[in-house]
């Protein structure tokens, strides 16, 4: 299997640990684009392969759509035709497969199909319409609120990661001490107009966010700090050394800081 061969020959060590290991749980941990469904889909192959396994004795869960058919069209790119015999599925069209198939355990006929655009919609305006006033997601312009449809998108990426409502309440408090650890830095960086004469600043402000910086993942994703440098970085990198302007300071101020 030439495909498998160099798929599994671009993996690095822990990598091909996961995919080597054909019997008994693996977990992998990863932020996201650090290549989760590429390894999954060799360890697949590799199963297949070495383990006498059979595509439809498989099965895939992700959490997207987008996901599962990237992982179908990785497997069929190794495999070939076997990929499309490969259980590959969301964990809600699984979850309504299971349902479908044993209909007569799930009287409650609403199981059985998705709540669509509308009814999502209407289930977070009855939501909202319980907030008290002086909560900021009441704010509405007209008879709308104004971040309701924030709120549907967020709701959507929370699920999407497996972050529980536990789980955010914990991330919320990790970032807000981040935010209140480097607030006056940030203020006093940016105090003057960002420019490159100030580049010495800037450096001083990197150096104290990256020592406060957690470099764990924190539920699989790297903390607020770590954003932040990361962007500082470049920012600072991109800074012409002869120019009059950082415009790349500007860019990066007005994405993190308040007015």
């Amino acid at each position: 299997m030439k495909e498998f061969q160099q798929a599994y020959a671009a993996l690095n060590a822990q990598q091909r640990q996961a995919v080597d290991t054909v019997e008994g749980p693996v977990m992998v941990v990863a932020g996201p684009g650090t290549g989760k469904t590429q390894l999954l889909s060799v360890r697949v192959a590799n199963i297949l392969r070495t383990a006498g396994a059979e595509p439809r004795n498989i099965l895939c869960l992700t959490f997207t759509d987008n996901a599962a058919r990237n992982m179908r069209e990785r497997l069929e790119t190794i495999i070939g035709q076997p990929a499309f015999h490969v259980n590959i599925h969301t964990f809600h069209s699984f979850g309504s497969d299971i349902i479908g198939q044993y209909s007569d355990f799930f009287t409650d006929r609403q199981l059985l199909q998705q709540i669509d655009e509308l009814g999502r919609y209407q289930l977070l305006r009855d939501i909202f319409e319980q907030l008290p006033h002086d909560n900021p997601l009441s704010a509405k312009a007209g008879d709308d609120f104004v971040m309701i449809h924030d709120a549907s998108k967020v709701i959507g990426l929370l699920k999407q990661n497996a972050i529980t409502p536990k789980e955010l309440h914990a991330i919320i408090a990790h970032n807000q001490k981040a935010m209140e650890a480097i607030a006056k830095e940030i203020a006093s960086a940016f105090a003057a107009t960002p420019s490159p004469k100030l580049l010495d600043t800037y450096e001083k402000l990197y150096q104290s966010a990256e020592k406060l910086c957690d470099k764990r993942l924190l539920f699989g994703f790297p903390e607020y700090l770590q954003v932040l440098c990361t962007e500082l970085r470049a920012a600072i990198d991109d800074i012409p050394a002869d120019g009059r302007y950082a415009k790349s300071m500007t860019a990066w101020r007005n994405r993190w800081c308040e007015k």
